[in-house]
């Protein structure tokens, strides 16, 4: 303003020296001032472009519509607002999205800022995609506003929305219970009657839109060769839409050992290929489901007949032919009056072809005199209509010279 007014006072001074002395007087040429406060406003586009994949259902995939992964729903641009000139004043800042959607939220962080007429000033743009759009690049136009000035960032902050590529995935349907094939011998087994195979339904869905050929193919896990295997039919066609089945049938045809038998069930098609994650598994099973029991230590051990002796054994349950459940423990014996027993765990549960364990103590009470000598206790190990026993053996000896000389 100091610079505006000197300009005039030398033309108005210039003026006045002409029209009192009648001379000619120098051109004296007006000095423009340094320029209009004003501001600018600027957006930071964020590199790679941020990139909204599809988590959606089936009816959104296969409507070409996508929406975000949940850690991908958002992207936060940095906007600048700059003065020029000295500009101080507030700027109210807006946005106007460049295409037609309405899958989209965006906000301000803050929706203003105040310049000093010096530093500029920064507020973060977020843009969220909080519903489905098309697949495509959506752009956003920032204006700031202060008064009469209004400005529109030249870059406009953009986003990817990205439908993902068509696939397919494959899944088993696990036959409950698993089905077991039967025979009575020991080692080995061979089929039995009807029960020699099992059919599980195997899915193949499209995602995304898929449509072509799965191929279908089973891989028994580990050494077998007693089984054949087969698919009805052995490929599925997909049509973007609807999922199809095929059937994925077990045959027991020659001897196996018992045990659990699985197959990884892959689908192919071109250059994809997925493997379910479920396995069909059967059971091929050696004679009835029984257990044995076993002891640790030696079956007879000492007790002297001092007040409070005891002994201990290891009982542990083992599962034969696959037997899996609860199994319970008593004991008993002709001369409880004299003796306390307990066990630190009265049931257990055995898995298949797995085993359990228990420890029975045995502790001689007040009068032990009376029942020198060996004190059978028989341990039964009960599961349902099945039943083992056990027999394990007290000696009791009378008290030893070493305990009378230490009491």
């Amino acid at each position: 303003m100091k610079n505006y007014l000197l300009v005039i006072l030398c033309a108005f001074m210039a003026l006045l020296a002409a029209g009192c002395g009648g001379k000619d007087v120098p051109y004296v040429p007006i000095v423009s001032g340094p320029g209009t406060p004003d501001f600018n406003v600027s957006v930071q586009q964020i590199t790679p472009t941020p990139v909204f994949t599809e988590t959606g259902s089936e009816a959104i995939r296969t409507a070409g519509k996508v929406r975000p992964a949940e850690a991908l729903g958002t992207a936060t641009f940095t906007v600048t607002v700059t003065p020029l000139h000295g500009f101080t004043g507030t700027v109210s800042l807006g946005q106007a999205i460049q295409q037609d959607s309405g899958g989209f939220s965006a906000s301000f962080s803050p929706t203003q800022v105040t310049l000093d007429g010096v530093d500029s000033q920064t507020s973060s743009f977020t843009v969220a995609l909080s519903s489905t759009v098309s697949a495509g690049n959506y752009s956003w136009s920032i204006t700031g506003t202060s008064g009469t000035l209004s400005h529109t960032a030249t870059t406009k902050p953009t986003v990817t929305v990205q439908a993902p590529k068509p696939d397919f995935t494959v899944s088993v349907q696990q036959i409950t219970p698993t089905p077991i094939f039967d025979d009575n011998e020991e080692a080995k087994v061979r089929p039995f009657g009807d029960s020699n195979t099992a059919t599980f339904t195997v899915t193949v869905a499209p995602v995304n839109g898929f449509t072509g050929t799965v191929s279908l193919s089973g891989l028994v896990q580990g050494e077998v060769s007693g089984f054949s295997t087969s698919f009805s039919p052995t490929q599925v066609t997909l049509d973007g839409v609807h999922s199809q089945t095929s059937g994925f049938t077990v045959a027991l045809t020659s001897n196996e050992a018992s045990g659990n038998y699985s197959w990884a069930i892959t689908g192919k098609s071109g250059a994809l290929s997925h493997t379910a994650t479920t396995q069909p598994t059967v059971t091929v099973q050696g004679g009835t489901p029984s257990y044995n029991l076993s002891l640790y230590p030696q079956e007879t051990q000492t007790i002297y007949s001092n007040n409070g002796g005891s002994a201990e054994w290891i009982i542990t349950v083992q599962s034969e032919n696959l037997f899996t459940g609860p199994v319970t423990f008593t004991v008993t014996n002709p001369n409880n009056a004299y003796f306390s027993t307990g066990f630190t765990a009265t049931t257990v549960t055995v898995a298949a072809g797995g085993s359990q364990s228990t420890q029975l103590t045995v502790t001689l009470g007040s009068g032990g005199n009376n029942v020198l000598g060996n004190n059978t206790f028989v341990v039964t190990a009960k599961s349902g209509s099945l039943s083992a026993t056990e027999t394990v053996i007290a000696d009791v000896m009378p008290e030893s010279e070493d305990l009378r000389k230490r009491g």
